[in-house]
């Protein structure tokens, strides 16, 4: 069963807001909702790069924010 492109982009959409908000508020279940997620992803039949690319993008983005922030104190 693949994923028709609007699902797959809700999925990657999905993942990297749980990642970005992940890193920004650490109290957040992300590690759970990643899981989930993923698995969710993987039902779709697509690459494992896709959900490994969408959190690390969502990590980056928001360590990129802290950064800054850290910067300019």
């Amino acid at each position: 069963m693949d994923l028709h492109p609007p699902v797959l982009l809700l999925v990657v959409g999905v993942l990297f807001v749980i990642a970005f908000v992940e890193t920004l508020f650490p109290p957040f279940p992300g590690d759970v909702l990643f899981v989930a997620a993923g698995g969710w992803a993987a039902i779709g039949s697509h690459p494992f790069w896709v959900v490994a690319v969408s959190g690390f993008a969502g990590c980056l983005v928001a360590s990129l924010i802290l950064h800054r922030m850290g910067e300019n104190l």
